[in-house]
């Protein structure tokens, strides 16, 4: 395994293990064991107060990465050290970022503190210079504000763990622009001009476009612009390397974990066949997000939406709906019953409710119910939790339905 794969999982004892056994690590292996194992943090060109701050970073990383305490736990005490050591024991975690912002502006710093892919660090840095680009997706060229940050102090967490050879190369801000880490990139390369600014510009648009998307839904259509426009195949290779479906709080790794699911039957080795599925699927994920936010402010797809459901008749179930969209759903079903006053159809004596339903309409035209639900199994009178989607096919008004877990 390359060294790197021990730096995304976070896993500081594999690589300091790694550098031991590989002769050309030795020149920097014993910064590695001064920090982490002998807790000889770095300091930095900064007043003493930001540097004791910088410290605090430092010791959590420690405590995550080499430790093995979980993130939660040491994040709770990164936390209670910098209310402490700011002397503002009782401000919640937004107030006390603004309070760490103003302590680096003060001393004439640009800071940002927060999260990347779940984990806490700062960014600190001397120089914004904002530079317009015009930048081509999918969906159209616009042009965007490019903030190029320079002399950079601290990068967050990646970047320390890997002393500057792995990092975040930049981000874009609720305010539409994009910020670039100008010693990050060759501004002439596809890393600057795709990785960069239609990724980012790509975030910027759907954030505008659907707000409350999630982080993996962001970078899962922003990797997908990548894949579209990049002219390197082993692109899709390094996202695939990425994918770990246990990193819920990780946005790219969970993306990169839907790209692996949706391109196992594609050829990887095919530049234009990566490009075109990259784009198929951006699209038809557009057209899913699309309505669902038109069924979430109870736009579109107005009047009655009638399906005609089949059932298994070996199955006995029944069901309960109630719609949060706007929307008039009857159901025509076929050997059960159905009282319209209830809102309910019946068969048999199982019984399904579905809760926090929600309605997509997907790429070859089916209207997709998904619910989380709780069960009632008649056979053993308990309760079985787990989520139930039902796919309807609307054709002339009427649709066929299947059952899904």
């Amino acid at each position: 395994m390359d060294i790197s794969q021990y730096f995304i999982n976070g896993d500081l004892k594999g690589a300091i293990a790694y550098m031991r056994a590989h002769e050309e690590f030795k020149d920097i292996l014993p910064a590695y064991t001064a920090i982490f194992e002998n807790c000889e943090y770095r300091s930095y060109d900064l007043p003493d107060g930001l540097n004791a701050i910088l410290r605090l970073y430092q010791a959590y990383y420690r405590d995550t990465f080499y430790c093995g305490l979980p993130e939660p736990e040491a994040a709770d005490k990164l936390l209670a050290r910098l209310r402490e050591l700011l002397n503002v024991p009782d401000v919640g975690e937004e107030l006390l970022a603004e309070r760490l912002q103003a302590a680096f502006e003060a001393q004439g710093y640009h800071a940002l503190f927060g999260k990347t892919q779940g984990y806490y660090g700062p960014y600190i840095w001397r120089e914004t210079v904002p530079t317009a680009y015009r930048v081509e997706l999918p969906g159209g060229t616009a042009e965007y504000t490019v903030n190029i940050l320079r002399g950079f102090v601290f990068r967050s967490w990646m970047d320390y763990l890997t002393f500057g050879r792995f990092g975040t190369g930049g981000w874009a801000s609720p305010d539409g622009t994009i910020n670039c880490i100008e010693q990050a990139y060759d501004f002439e390369s596809e890393r600057f001009l795709v990785s960069l600014l239609k990724h980012e510009a790509q975030h910027t648009r759907d954030m505008q476009q659907f707000p409350g998307i999630t982080s993996a839904e962001l970078e899962y259509r922003a990797k997908l612009v990548e894949l579209h426009y990049s002219s390197d195949p082993g692109l899709l290779q390094k996202f695939l390397a990425a994918a770990d479906e246990s990193k819920t709080s990780d946005g790219h790794a969970m993306a990169s974990a839907r790209i692996q699911r949706e391109f196992a039957d594609a050829d990887q080795t095919s530049l234009s066949c990566i490009q075109a599925r990259a784009l198929a699927l951006l699209n038809a994920h557009t057209r899913e997000m699309e309505a669902k936010a038109d069924m979430q402010t109870g736009s579109g797809y107005a009047g009655v939406v009638r399906f005609r459901i089949c059932a298994d008749r070996t199955s006995a179930w029944s069901s309960y709906y109630w719609s949060d969209f706007g929307l008039n759903i009857y159901f025509d079903v076929l050997g059960g019953e159905f009282n319209p006053d209830m809102n309910y159809f019946y068969w048999g004596h199982d019984e399904v409710v579905f809760e926090n339903p929600s309605l997509i309409l997907t790429d070859d035209d089916r209207l997709v119910l998904a619910a989380d639900s709780g069960v009632y199994d008649y056979m053993t009178e308990s309760v079985v939790h787990g989520r139930i989607s039902w796919k309807f096919r609307c054709v002339s008004g009427k649709g066929k339905s299947d059952k899904t877990d």
